[in-house]
């Protein structure tokens, strides 16, 4: 029994040790959305070839388009976006307490976001209007406030929880899906 566990942990440190596992390398991580998105573009990759933003985007597939109302009845589109500007969309429910946190802050920094050039849509899941336009109007949201009242969108977008950010540029390809707001979402998206 010894011996087996002794190899087990030879060989599994061999495979650590060979496959290339260290703190350097920069890893792209795949997300619930359909196509590649990354965290942070990578530095560089072995054999010192450089992989740039442009080359990730370039691969990227695009989000997929919804209609949906705002909170005012207005019919809001993502392909109305498309070659203006990028956009943030955050999946949310009232219910969820880390959700109504993340909210705060971003109509806090919404100002910051705005002037970066980019558009904020909070797309509420599945809760009635009533309750959704009392909570958003009680809390001043800045941004715009949209109802996936069947939840349609936040299944196309795969969405495994809430809050998820999903980053979309001008394209409208999506380049990344968080639970956090991504503070580098600026360098996500080429000018």
């Amino acid at each position: 029994m010894k011996i087996y566990l002794l190899a087990t942990i030879a060989v599994m440190t061999g495979v650590l040790l060979f496959s290339g596992c260290s703190p350097e390398k920069e890893i792209l991580r795949q997300t619930p959305l359909k196509g590649a998105a990354l965290n942070d573009p990578p530095q560089n990759n072995p054999g010192d070839q450089k992989i740039t933003q442009e080359d990730i985007s370039e691969s990227l597939s695009l989000a997929p388009d919804f209609s949906l109302k705002d909170i005012s009845g207005n019919n809001i589109m993502l392909s109305d976006f498309r070659n203006k500007k990028p956009l943030i969309l955050v999946f949310w429910t009232i219910r969820c307490p880390i959700c109504r946190e993340e909210l705060e802050k971003l109509n806090e920094i919404y100002p910051t976001i705005e002037k970066d050039g980019f558009e904020v849509l909070a797309i509420n899941i599945g809760e009635p209007k009533y309750r959704v336009e009392a909570y958003a109007k009680n809390h001043r949201f800045k941004f715009k406030v949209l109802l996936d009242s069947r939840a349609d969108t936040a299944y196309d977008y795969e969405l495994m929880g809430v809050p998820t950010y999903v980053i979309i540029d001008k394209k409208g390809r999506a380049i990344i899906n968080e639970y956090r707001f991504p503070r580098n979402y600026k360098n996500l998206v080429s000018p």
